[in-house]
């Protein structure tokens, strides 16, 4: 999505929670806003967060990288 790209480029936060692989875990991180996270990926077609997660084992979600 070049939306999720360009605010990536820019330093800001994503807004549907993209799950990566980053140091050998799963992550998620940092959210623009937790709360919303699942309305912003109703409203593009997504399932919940959880539940994209839960395909991945231990996956951590971060509210700014280490």
């Amino acid at each position: 999505m070049l939306h999720r790209r360009t605010r990536y480029l820019m330093g800001e936060r994503d807004r549907y929670g993209q799950v990566g692989l980053v140091g050998g875990r799963w992550v998620v991180g940092p959210l623009e806003d937790r709360a919303w996270v699942d309305e912003f990926r109703k409203g593009i077609g997504l399932g919940p967060l959880a539940t994209e997660s839960r395909k991945y084992e231990d996956t951590v979600v971060y509210d700014d990288w280490p």
